[in-house]
């Protein structure tokens, strides 16, 4: 398991690791030597998503990196629910495996960090159990519903390499495509270049 150590930075699409599926983080090594450095990583991604106004939540794929790992803001997402379904613990998702959704649906727009300024209508189960190991590294299950559920829900699309672009008519995706690809510096196709390299190797 590759974790790295540089500086955490949320990546706009089409960068390659959004249209790819992220892998499951292996867990359980003996010294815990990994699982120590998964943690900070994932702690630097909460630092970049709490820097986000608009963020709750944050896929690794969004900075890079093909794990299967989600943090969370539990504080923002707790207020948009009835109950509390997450614990400070839960802040970090390893692995969040979706059991099973709920037979009622329902589309809202939705917005994602990696196409700033863009919302898309998503139609997606009103109800979900998640199963995931948090940062205690114990492993929890949580039946989600309405907005937690409609944001996991999101967020485990990005660990399957689906993004709001898949929910998009052709049009608008090629049009926020472009229009994405407009703000790209010349680091970030240095960037999505190298990262293109790695994923063919």
């Amino acid at each position: 398991m590759t974790i790295p150590s540089g500086i955490i930075k949320i990546k706009t699409y089409p960068f390659p690791t959004l249209l790819e599926r992220a892998q499951e983080v292996p867990l359980g090594n003996e010294d815990g030597a990994d699982n120590h450095m998964l943690l900070r990583f994932a702690n630097g991604m909460m630092r970049e998503l709490l820097g986000e106004s608009t963020g709750i939540a944050l896929a690794a794929p969004q900075v890079g990196v093909e794990l299967c790992l989600v943090v969370v803001n539990v504080l923002k997402l707790n207020k948009f629910s009835e109950e509390d379904f997450f614990g400070y613990s839960d802040r970090i998702m390893i692995n969040p495996v979706i059991l099973n959704k709920g037979s009622i649906r329902s589309s809202s727009l939705e917005g994602c960090l990696s196409f700033p300024g863009v919302q898309q209508k998503v139609t997606r189960a009103e109800e979900c159990e998640v199963k995931f190991i948090n940062a205690e590294m114990v492993e929890r299950t949580v039946q989600l519903k309405g907005f937690p559920a409609r944001v996991i829900q999101h967020e485990v699309d990005h660990l399957r390499g689906i993004t709001l672009g898949n929910y998009m008519s052709d049009w608008k995706h090629r049009r926020e495509r472009r229009k994405l690809l407009e703000t790209w510096t010349i680091q970030d196709q240095l960037d999505a270049a190298e990262c293109m390299g790695s994923l063919l190797d």
